[in-house]
């Protein structure tokens, strides 16, 4: 099944809204990518997500936004970059116009501070490894303190096979490990 979904609750997780389509990727597609976000000054839902050919693995990050009282999603938006390989995650925090968005490509973690879907800028690599065995992976779990976060995510070193769960702080990115 190569369908995004969303569900929305409007009561803090007690009930939940039938599933609603974002997307849906071609076929030989898949989805690697995944991140969403509110706008709550805007009252606008925006969905992140990769699509992904199964064939060679060229990979292009999409948006599409929807009014978080309901309606229908927008058309996608491609981001206006060239197309890369290997995406290990995704993680969007979207405070005010600008939306900070942090992909994983193998040893790298760059940070994307888009304020144009439509034509990303070039990334800033926040970290990346000095050992060719390490990759970073899965950035999706990061919590908004006062308009600063912690993002998590893993190192995952190939020839040992051992993960560490490792942050950093934002918005400067001070750089610490757990």
């Amino acid at each position: 099944n190569r369908t995004i979904t969303v569900r929305q609750t409007t009561d803090n997780g007690v009930s939940w809204a039938a599933a609603v389509t974002v997307a849906t990727l071609a076929a030989a597609h898949t989805c690697r990518c995944l991140a969403g976000t509110l706008n709550g000054g805007l009252g606008t839902l925006y969905c992140f997500y990769s699509d992904t050919t199964t064939a060679g693995g060229a990979t292009t990050i999409y948006s599409r936004t929807r009014a978080e009282t309901g309606g229908a999603w927008s058309a996608a938006t491609g981001w206006g970059r060239s197309d890369f390989t290997n995406p290990a995650g995704m993680y969007v925090n979207g405070t005010g116009a600008t939306f900070y968005v942090f992909l994983c490509f193998g040893g790298t973690l760059r940070e994307y501070a888009v304020t144009n879907l439509a034509a990303w800028p070039a990334p800033t690599d926040r970290m990346k490894s000095d050992d060719p065995a390490v990759i970073y992976q899965d950035p999706s779990l990061a919590f908004n303190f006062d308009q600063f976060y912690y993002l998590f995510f893993t190192e995952y070193n190939t020839v040992t096979t051992t993960k560490t769960l490792t942050h950093v702080f934002g918005p400067q990115i001070d750089l610490w490990s757990l």
